[in-house]
């Protein structure tokens, strides 16, 4: 299973800090423990269980949705930056 990459995990994490959404609520709504919540969102490991809670958490039907909305952000704030500093 591919892991989630960390700014795309920040991003997330973001998201979720908006929300006022805490990994001890996902893990609690799943039954899973928090630390598999961190550990998803910080890239270093993760199960589907975890990434489907992240997602019903935040209002997506899917995980892939969500990750590809986050890439696009990351993505776009990376472009900005590196415009801002070609000026």
């Amino acid at each position: 299973m591919k892991t989630v990459n960390r700014q795309v995990g920040k991003y997330i994490s973001y998201k979720l800090k908006l929300n006022n959404i805490t990994y001890k609520d996902i893990a609690k709504s799943a039954s899973l423990s928090y630390s598999i919540i961190a550990l998803t969102l910080n890239g270093r490991k993760g199960s589907q269980r975890a990434k489907k809670a992240i997602a019903t958490a935040l209002g997506y039907a899917d995980f892939k949705i969500l990750e590809y909305e986050a890439i696009k952000a990351v993505n776009n704030e990376l472009n900005k930056n590196n415009g801002d500093r070609n000026k």
